[in-house]
């Protein structure tokens, strides 16, 4: 029993370390700095998150968004 729980345990951190970046957009180029900034904060308690974030205009975020969902490709996690 423990040696089954041990394996997936570290399948469970493997499968962690090799996660993509979370993928964020947002609609204002001013806020990006912010995110970016809390992107390293949280490094510094999880060294293996990652994250990509895309700012877009405010209409331009509606358009790019109705796309990525209508198609299901490129649509962000957050």
């Amino acid at each position: 029993m423990k040696t089954l729980l041990s394996i997936c345990i570290a399948l469970c951190v493997a499968s962690l370390a090799f996660a993509d970046p979370v993928t964020i957009w947002i609609s204002s180029y001013q806020d990006k700095q912010y995110y970016e900034n809390m992107v390293k904060a949280y490094k510094q308690v999880d060294t293996h998150f990652d994250a990509d974030i895309h700012a877009f205009g405010f209409m331009e975020m509606g358009d790019k968004l109705t796309v990525a969902m209508k198609t299901g490709v490129g649509t962000p996690d957050v």
